[in-house]
C-alpha cells in the first residue's frame, strides 16, 4: 500500500473533517505507525453540529486536543462532500504508514522549512525553488486572499515556494537577488513599481531564472524580462466602474483613491475611470499608506465630509482594505452626527469579511447603504495561477523563446453581487463560505522571508 507521509510545519496542512463518524475516546494508538501518532476526535452537540479536533499521542497517552480555527460541521452541511478545516501548525512530524517519506508541499516561511521525521536538524528541500515577490502589506485583505489561494495551489502542485512581500521597492529587489543567488529556477514579482525591480529581474534572468510577473504593470512586463504576466486588467477595471456609474445615472465628483504610492496599476484604474465616467470630474487622490492607519482614517473623514468645491459625491476604493476603512469611517461619522452622508456613494473593489460587518451595522442602525457597486479584484485567480505559472515556465522553458515577448493574461473585471445566491441552497452556501474562510485562514499563516 502506498505510504502518505508529511510534515505538518509552519505552512500547515488542511485536515479532512469527518462529519458522520464519532471516534471513541477509548481508541488506542495504531501500533504499526513508526512516527508520531495522531487521531481525529469528534463530538456531536445537542443541536446536531459536529466539532472535530486533532489529538497527538506522546507514546504514553493521548495529549491535549488541538482545535483548528474552523472546526465545526453544522447539522445542515451537505452530504457526500468532504469538508476541510482551516490549517493547523504542528511542530512534530506525522507518519501515517511504514516505509517511504514524501516531501510536503510548502510555502517557505523560515530559513529551514522541513525536518527529517524524528530528527531536529534541518535538511535541504530537494525540490526546485520557486519565489514569489509581492509589494503588499501583510494584513491587507487582498494579499491575504492571494496568499491563501497561493498556498492551495502550492499544496496541489507539491511545490516549494518562497514568499516575500514588502511595500519597499529596494526590499523587493533584494529578495529577487537573494532568490537568484539561492538557485531559484523561476521568480514571480509584481510590477507595481517597475523601476525598483526591473534591474533585479533582468539580472536574475541572466543568471538562469525564468521570470513571471503579476498583479500590476502589464505594459512593463517585456522590459522586465517577463515570460508570462498574470493580472487583473487594471485599465479595463477603471472603465468598468465608469460604465456602471453611467448606467446608474450617477453625477458629481468621483474621488479615485490610490492606497499604494508608485503603483502603476492603480493609476491605470483611475485613468480608465476618468476616460469613461460621463457624470462629472474624476479626482485622483493619494491616501496615506496602511502603515499609518490613523492618518488614513483622518484623510477618509476629510474626503467624506468635504463640502463646496472640495466635496466628493462618490469614493472609489481600489482595494478591499480601503473600502473597509471608508465604510468604517462613514459609520463613525453618522453615529456621531446622524445621517449626514445621504447622497454619498461608495464603489468597492475586492472582498472582505470585515466590510460585511460594517455593512450590517449600517442596516441595524437604519442608515442607507452607500454601496453603488462592488468589483472583483481577481485575488483568487492571481493567487492560484502565480504558482501554476512558475511551475509552467520552470518546466517548459523553451516556449517563450519563440515569441520574443511575454504572454499577457489579463483578467476581465466583473461585479461582486448577490444575484446568483437565489439558486444555491443554504447548506451549499454555508459549505462554500466554510471552505472560503479556510482559504483565508491559509493566507494569514503565510509569512514573508526576511532579506538581510
Amino acid at each position: 500500500m502506498t505510504l502518505v507521509a508529511g510534515l505538518l510545519l509552519a505552512a500547515g496542512v488542511a485536515f479532512t473533517l469527518i462529519a458522520q463518524e464519532l471516534l471513541s475516546d477509548r481508541a488506542g494508538a495504531d501500533g504499526r505507525t513508526g512516527g508520531t501518532t495522531v487521531r481525529i476526535s469528534a463530538i456531536k452537540s445537542d443541536a446536531g453540529d459536529v466539532r472535530v479536533a486533532l489529538q497527538p499521542h506522546d507514546g504514553e497517552g493521548w495529549g491535549e486536543r488541538l482545535h483548528p480555527q474552523l472546526n465545526t460541521v453544522g447539522r445542515d452541511a451537505p452530504t457526500n462532500r468532504w469538508l476541510n478545516s482551516s490549517p493547523m501548525e504542528l511542530a512534530v512530524a506525522v507518519q501515517l504508514a511504514d516505509d517511504v517519506a514524501e516531501e510536503p508541499a510548502s510555502i517557505e516561511n523560515t530559513e529551514s522549512s522541513a525536518t527529517e521525521p524524528g530528527v531536529g536538524d534541518p535538511v535541504a528541500d530537494e525540490r526546485q525553488l520557486l519565489c514569489v515577490i509581492a509589494h503588499g502589506h501583510a494584513d491587507d485583505p487582498f494579499w491575504e486572499q492571494v496568499r491563501g489561494f497561493m498556498y492551495q495551489s502550492t499544496t496541489h502542485l507539491n511545490a516549494h515556494v518562497r514568499f516575500h512581500s514588502s511595500p519597499d521597492g529596494a526590499s523587493q529587489a533584494a529578495a529577487i537577488a537573494q532568490c537568484s543567488a539561492d538557485g531559484a529556477v523561476a521568480i514571480a514579482a509584481t510590477l507595481a513599481n517597475p523601476d525598483a525591480v526591473t534591474d533585479a529581474l533582468l539580472a536574475a534572468k541572466q543568471a538562469g531564472a525564468r521570470i513571471v510577473t503579476f498583479n500590476s504593470g502589464a505594459s512593463h512586463a517585456r522590459a522586465a524580462g517577463s515570460e508570462l504576466h498574470i493580472a487583473l486588467d487594471d485599465r479595463a477595471a477603471g472603465r468598468f466602474i465608469g460604465e456602471r456609474l453611467n448606467e446608474q445615472g450617477v453625477t458629481g465628483v468621483v474621488a479615485c483613491l490610490i492606497h499604494e504610492r508608485q503603483n502603476v496599476g492603480l493609476e491605470e484604474r483611475c485613468d480608465g475611470l476618468e476616460a469613461t465616467y460621463a457624470g462629472g470630474e474624476v479626482r485622483e487622490i493619494n491616501l496615506p499608506t496602511a502603515d499609518d492607519p490613523d492618518a488614513l482614517q483622518e484623510r477618509l473623514r476629510e474626503l467624506l465630509l468635504a463640502d463646496g468645491d472640495d466635496a466628493n459625491d462618490v469614493l472609489v476604493a481600489l482595494s478591499a482594505g480601503t473600502s473597509v476603512a471608508a465604510l468604517k469611517e462613514a459609520n463613525a461619522i453618522e453615529s456621531e452626527h446622524g445621517a449626514v452622508l445621504e447622497g454619498k456613494g461608495l464603489v468597492a473593489m475586492g472582498y472582505s469579511l470585515e466590510r460585511g460587518q460594517y455593512r450590517r451595522a449600517r442596516t441595524q442602525a437604519g442608515l442607507e447603504s452607500l454601496d453603488l457597486l462592488g468589483v472583483a479584484d481577481a485575488s483568487e485567480a492571481q493567487g492560484w495561477f502565480i504558482v501554476s505559472a512558475l511551475t509552467y515556465v520552470a518546466n517548459f522553458p523553451l516556449t517563450p523563446v519563440f515569441i520574443e515577448q511575454p504572454t499577457i493574461m489579463l483578467i476581465t473585471p466583473w461585479n461582486l453581487n448577490l444575484s446568483g445566491l437565489g439558486t444555491v441552497s443554504f447548506a451549499e452556501l454555508r459549505a462554500a463560505d466554510h471552505a472560503y474562510r479556510a482559504v483565508l485562514a491559509d493566507g494569514t499563516k503565510v509569512e514573508q522571508i526576511g532579506v538581510e
